[in-house]
């Protein structure tokens, strides 16, 4: 909402309240919990998305990139399909949201894992002004699909 924020506007508990349902739908395993990267992953015949060797006397090149992790919300939204010889092949695709002081850390991700799987950034989208607390949404795609 555009405009000033009234007296009786609680910054803090307006942060509260959004990021509590936040907290209640992070895995508590840590290793599934949603997790950003900076640096285009790298995908050849020789490493995985994390820059692991899969021929084991291969050895790595570089160490794998260390991943952020923020409080957000992730929401599952049906891709597109496609057609193919082999039959048809949905799009998995996911919607995270994130507070401000949250995406100040991660704005410049490129992909990500959820529950262990990667996806790639795909598109920003609106954000929402709550008076003081903007919230912000980025789409992404399975890197797997």
């Amino acid at each position: 909402m555009a405009g000033p924020a009234p007296q009786s506007f609680n910054e803090t508990k307006v942060r509260a309240g959004l990021r509590y349902p936040m907290q209640m739908g992070m895995p508590v395993d840590e290793a599934l919990r949603p997790t950003f990267y900076f640096q285009q992953p790298t995908i050849d015949a020789t490493t995985d998305p994390t820059g692991a060797a899969l021929d084991l006397n291969a050895g790595t090149a570089s160490e794998p990139e260390v991943g952020v992790q923020v409080l957000c919300a992730v929401e599952q939204r049906e891709g597109e399909s496609d057609e193919t010889v082999l039959g048809t092949f949905d799009a998995d695709e996911y919607v995270i949201t994130v507070l401000d002081e949250e995406w100040a850390l991660i704005s410049n991700f490129v992909s990500c894992t959820l529950g262990g799987r990667y996806f790639v950034r795909s598109k920003e989208l609106y954000h929402y002004g709550l008076f003081t607390v903007t919230v912000f949404q980025v789409r992404v795609e399975a890197l797997d699909a």
